[in-house]
């Protein structure tokens, strides 16, 4: 599989400069294992790579994956405060297992200052709330974390079935003006547990006692019966932390859509956007175009498209979402 040249990752912008790499290479990584994917990834961004880890149920998947191929890796753990000791102990097992290089950050307040503040956010059972503590307690310290080690891309063990919003991601995708990549996003639950007993890796202890997802002590329960896992996460208020997520987008008010003409969403300095326009106006069809990050945020067009997205343009035909430049050529050819 052909490494591309960092020159050829556009720099912390999402715009349609980076639409066209992360299309190629996800057409590329298509079909290839898990371990391929962690090859071309490490082969690519080198020293510019980072792994994540929670430390979670079947951290150690992704754990042995990346480790086997680049044993120094930089291992990102954020350590909230309210992690369970067992979860503390199985860091400390897995540290030694796979002689990790282990950076762990915390939030800049301490659980007790948090809590001084805004009392335990935790409990007031609002979907702000539990934002403002994954701001806090999480998206910050990974945020600080990549910066420092100057991340061009990110590992983490997403799998589609885990979550509505993983589902509708990509192998490789643009998270914060960085690659997120994820080797293991079409494995199921079984081809974990198959890797698991392969390669005879630990789970996390708590596993034995219920639990199927694990992160905060106040906010992770064991599963019960017919009952999907990410239900025991947040007191079911959030499928999400965060982590994952952009919840730094501006949050105001915007105009329905404008079903009786067409809607474009655009960045000024996107090519894509740019030849979509030019489409537009070459064919006499009149539109409305609303600038990304100043009109309406990412959040906002994924909450109106109801899916995930990372480039511009996006576009509405009278109503339908049609998608991007592409999608519109297509749709007047």
């Amino acid at each position: 599989m052909k490494t591309l040249a960092m020159n050829e990752i556009c720099d912390n912008q999402l715009d349609g400069g980076i639409e066209g790499f992360v299309a190629h290479v996800n057409a590329s990584l298509r079909g290839r294992t898990a371990s391929e994917i962690v090859a071309w990834a490490c082969d690519t961004f080198g020293p510019s790579i980072v792994l994540s880890s929670s430390f979670g149920v079947q951290s150690a998947v992704m754990l042995h994956l990346v480790t086997k191929q680049m044993p120094n890796v930089p291992v990102v753990w954020i350590d909230t405060g309210y992690l369970f000791p067992e979860t503390y102990e199985f860091a400390q097992e897995l540290r030694g297992k796979f002689q990790l290089n282990l950076q762990i950050y915390q939030s800049v307040l301490s659980p007790a200052h948090m809590e001084a503040l805004y009392g335990k956010l935790w409990e007031q059972g609002t979907v702000d709330a539990h934002r403002l503590y994954g701001q806090l307690r999480k998206v910050e310290p990974m945020e600080r974390a990549l910066k420092q080690l100057n991340a061009k891309a990110l590992l983490v063990g997403l799998r589609a079935e885990q979550t509505s919003h993983r589902k509708n991601l990509d192998i490789v995708h643009v998270h914060n003006g960085r690659l997120k990549i994820c080797p293991i996003l079409h494995w199921t639950a079984q081809d974990v547990d198959k890797y698991m007993e392969k390669h005879n890796l630990p789970y996390h202890p708590l596993k034995a006692k219920g639990y199927e997802s694990i992160g905060d002590v106040h906010s992770s329960r064991p599963i019960a019966p017919n009952e999907l896992v990410r239900i025991t996460r947040f007191h079911g208020i959030a499928q999400e932390c965060g982590l994952h997520m952009n919840w730094t987008d501006p949050v105001h008010e915007i105009e329905p859509l404008d079903i009786s003409t067409i809607v474009i969403y655009s960045k000024p300095d996107c090519r894509y956007c740019i030849q979509a326009k030019e489409i537009l106006q070459q064919k006499n069809l009149e539109f409305k175009e609303y600038i990304v990050d100043q009109d309406i945020s990412t959040g906002q067009i994924c909450e109106r498209i109801g899916q995930v997205v990372h480039t511009v343009p996006q576009i509405f035909m009278y109503g339908e979402y049609i998608g991007g430049c592409t999608e519109l050529k297509k749709y007047l050819a």
